[in-house]
């Protein structure tokens, strides 16, 4: 959906409700923005714990599982 379509149906909304179309736009701004910073967040413990393949990582239990035996 592009701009100028939200932006025209914007306009046909009575003026009553846009106090509630702008509490809506806020919200989903904040959603987004705490996306974008969860990702950051994972990228950047990512670059410095690296990440475990789901085999590695069973493996990974195998041999700690055997040390404990």
């Amino acid at each position: 959906m592009s701009y100028e379509t939200i932006l025209e149906q914007i306009k046909a909304v009575p003026e009553e409700c846009l106090d509630e179309i702008a509490e809506m736009i806020t919200f989903i701004l904040y959603r987004y923005e705490q996306r974008i910073s969860d990702v950051a967040v994972e990228r950047s413990m990512d670059k410095y714990f690296g990440t475990i393949d789901l085999g590695d990582g069973l493996e990974l239990q195998r041999k700690m599982r055997s040390e404990w035996d």
